[in-house]
């Protein structure tokens, strides 16, 4: 493997290794986003089947079955029981939904672009 890399790229990355947890961490957030992404699909099915559909009189949302255990999350059980009518239930966590990617997605660039550019600077500036 270290055959692989070369002289100049293993230079560069002595530039990028101080800045590694950062990197990581933008890497991590934006592979939240990602999952918050597809999760955002999950949530439109929810909105065509249950929501959306006046002939459903149900007070439980499956979010998804795992095929392997044949588990089905609901997305009611990480509410209150207080909390019950599934148009609340869906509204409440489409925001969340939306707010964390939102927040994944700016954290994790924020921190890839820094990770560039103070790698870019220390390289720069020897």
């Amino acid at each position: 493997m270290a055959a692989l890399v070369s002289p100049r790229l293993k230079r560069l990355f002595s530039y990028v290794r101080p800045y590694g947890f950062r990197l990581g961490l933008g890497v991590f957030m934006l592979a939240f986003m990602a999952l918050a992404e597809g999760t955002v699909a999950l949530m439109i099915r929810l909105a065509v089947d249950y929501v959306l559909n006046p002939s459903v009189v149900t007070s439980s949302l499956p979010l998804i079955t795992l095929p392997w255990t044949s588990h089905t999350i609901y997305l009611n059980q990480y509410f209150p029981s207080s909390i019950h009518n599934v148009k609340n239930i869906f509204a409440i966590s489409l925001l969340v939904l939306f707010l964390c990617k939102g927040l994944a997605e700016y954290i994790g660039t924020t921190e890839i672009q820094y990770a560039g550019q103070a790698a870019v600077r220390d390289l720069r500036n020897q």
